[in-house]
């Protein structure tokens, strides 16, 4: 993800800063076991979960949040974003980086040979200086 403002992610995923609009963020993250410093947790409510429920410790370390409930009280330093549906944020913030990015995206889906394919789609594209490998896997709804 490129580095973004609190205020350019308020604009991509269609939401409102409610304080930290300067403040910069370089990765996001929906599960709160797997914030870092830099990034932006966004509060993804699931079937099971709600991810409103795991603020408090990922604002922890996480330069800040994109929620549908702001917290209270507003950690101090932090930027946050409200909008209206957390999982339609990101889809958004994703779309609008993808638009304005000019890079070729490669997805790799199946039951079997993900990780091995996807690491032979690396070794043949490592000449490139821009090639960013994705580890993450994302089960289907």
């Amino acid at each position: 993800m490129p580095t973004l403002t609190f205020a350019q992610i308020a604009e991509m995923a269609g939401g409102t800063v409610v304080q930290g609009g300067d403040v910069v963020t370089s990765s996001v993250v929906i599960d709160s076991r797997e914030v870092k410093p830099d990034s932006v947790f966004f509060a993804i409510k699931g079937e099971r979960l709600d991810g409103q429920q795991f603020l408090p410790q990922a604002l922890a370390m996480a330069r800040g949040a994109v929620v549908s409930q702001v917290p209270d009280p507003l950690p101090e330093g932090k930027g946050i974003v409200k909008v209206d549906d957390t999982t339609a944020a990101l889809q958004a913030l994703a779309r609008s980086i993808r638009e304005r990015q000019p890079f070729t995206l490669i997805a790799v889906t199946g039951s079997a040979g993900k990780t091995t394919t996807k690491e032979m789609i690396a070794a043949l594209t490592e000449f490139k200086n821009d090639f960013v490998k994705d580890h993450a896997e994302v089960a289907a709804s």
